[in-house]
């Protein structure tokens, strides 16, 4: 719950904001705590958005963005400004996340190559080379009995599926909508 939308509370019927005096919001000390921040998906989206929008030429030299973007600058609060860290934070913990799967992604492809070289050089320089891989398939019943070479492929498999869904369902612009899907 840490990035979706806060309930509504019930006694004034609006979502609840951050609140240093309150203990349940997190500072430094207490920074562990799960607190929503309000409206996080739609900060997510219109990042998304915009980020798309200024790979646009017209709308990068426009006159009316530049204008919008640099008069009247915004002074914020100290509690706009704390929820922003938060929000920053939150930026940086997803950023890490990714950064950890595609390393380990990494380090789990380079340790497949051989394997896959071995795979691809028996299929292709064999004489019936696929048709010994479906035997090979139907006589082991457990994949961790697989040869080294025929492991290497599934496991490659395995690895580019999870990598489909993990940029699928949370890097692109809708993973904030999708990420509470899988959840329940």
């Amino acid at each position: 719950m840490v990035y979706g939308n806060v309930p509504a509370s019930p006694a004034s019927g609006s979502t609840a904001s951050f609140d240093p005096s309150n203990p349940s919001t997190p500072t430094s000390a207490n920074a562990a705590l799960p607190v929503p921040l309000s409206r996080e998906k739609n900060r997510l989206t219109l990042r998304a958005y915009l980020q798309t929008i200024i790979t646009i030429p017209d709308v990068v030299n426009s006159p009316v963005l530049r204008s919008f973007l640099l008069s009247g600058p915004v002074q914020l609060s100290s509690l706009e400004a704390a929820d922003v860290q938060r929000r920053l934070d939150g930026d940086a913990v997803r950023e890490e996340g990714r950064k950890r799967f595609r390393e380990e992604a990494e380090k789990r492809i380079d340790a497949l190559r051989e394997g896959l070289s071995q795979f691809k050089g028996d299929v292709l320089s064999q004489e019936g080379g696929l048709k010994n891989v479906f035997e090979v398939v139907r006589r082991v019943e457990r994949v961790q009995d697989l040869p080294k070479a025929e492991a290497s492929v599934l496991e490659w498999g395995r690895i580019s599926y999870v990598f489909i869904l993990i940029h699928d369902w949370s890097d692109k612009k809708t993973g904030s909508d999708n990420i509470p899907s899988l959840c329940g």
